[in-house]
């Protein structure tokens, strides 16, 4: 795996080769969340993704304080595997938010429809780039990569918050109106999660090069 195969100990390669199957987990859920925002999608498919997230978060976890890494890199290498989860966890949490209730406007279910779908594709470029990062092999690189993700995060706030101005710009009665709020904040929470892990990760990679 390039750089992580010439300054990784064999442990740390470990955690970071399993970890990329977190971020597998959260580019399906991601997918099948797209489904649900065009309504071709009701199942709970996705549940069953964030448990399996939330095992392998706590398999990896055991694994790095068990004694399997550099005791300078453990409180790092759990901060990335947690914030790798917080994605599918993000992504399971809009996904119950938007089965629950159904907006009755026309006019305010395109426009969130269509807001959520800009959302969801940003996020899978994202997730993409997260995964693109964990086989890169030159910090340059990395950090490009790492800039992309911002670039993706500084889009959905720009999304975010015009969906926060439709909210309460509009005439939405109680549970209409939260029901937007929410999901403008679950929607961004997804591509703060992966901009942190992109973040996390160029910190690991780093402190080991220098």
């Amino acid at each position: 795996m390039g750089i992580i195969s010439r300054i990784f100990e064999a442990g740390e390669k470990k955690i970071i080769d399993r970890s990329v199957a977190i971020i597998d987990i959260a580019l399906k859920s991601n997918r099948i969340l797209g489904d649900i925002i065009k309504k071709s999608e009701r199942s709970e498919a996705i549940r069953s993704l964030d448990n399996k997230a939330d095992s392998e978060s706590f398999a990896l976890s055991n694994l790095i304080i068990s004694g399997a890494i550099a005791p300078n890199l453990i409180n790092s290498m759990i901060a990335l595997v947690h914030r790798e989860e917080e994605i599918v966890d993000s992504i399971f949490n809009l996904s119950r938010h938007l089965l629950r209730y159904e907006l009755k406007s026309r006019e305010y279910a395109s426009y969130m429809g269509r807001s959520l779908e800009e959302m969801n594709l940003l996020a899978d470029s994202a997730i993409k780039l997260l995964h693109k990062m964990h086989g890169t092999d030159e910090i340059r690189k990395l950090k490009g990569l790492r800039h992309r993700v911002k670039a993706l995060e500084n889009d959905g706030d720009v999304i975010k918050d015009a969906m926060l101005d439709f909210a309460y710009s509009s005439k939405a009665g109680f549970k209409d109106f939260y029901f937007i709020i929410d999901a403008a904040y679950l929607s961004d929470d997804i591509l703060d999660s992966c901009e942190d892990a992109s973040d996390i990760f160029i910190s690991i990679m780093t402190s080991i090069i220098t």
